[in-house]
């Protein structure tokens, strides 16, 4: 079963800062993250610019920025560092109500 972490507020948030170590906890466990999904949305997508320093973010098997969130704060999709690829609303949805996925927390 994949488990994914959902993040939409901003790098300094204490949620945010909760999350981020729920993911690295998560990573360091069995698998090594081959079964950890991390979508970002909202103030969140800023985490996955390559020009951003201060979010590490373990090894995940898929990671994920909601694309209309990047487009209203003018980035485009080659400023995502790697895993991250942008998605839609739609894709979210699918993604999370599969029953292999499993959200484990919203941050």
């Amino acid at each position: 079963m994949k488990k994914a972490l959902l993040f939409s507020t901003s790098r300094s948030s204490s949620s945010n800062a909760v999350g981020l170590r729920l993911l690295h906890e998560l990573s360091n466990g069995s698998g090594d993250g081959e079964d950890l999904i991390v979508v970002l949305m909202q103030d969140a997508v800023l985490l996955a610019l390559k020009d951003f320093y201060g979010s590490d973010f373990p090894k995940v098997s898929e990671a994920y920025v909601l694309d209309e969130h990047l487009a209203k704060r003018g980035i485009t999709p080659q400023s995502l560092k790697s895993p991250f690829k942008p998605i839609g609303y739609d894709e979210i949805v699918e993604l999370v109500m599969k029953d292999e996925t499993h959200v484990i927390g919203s941050f």
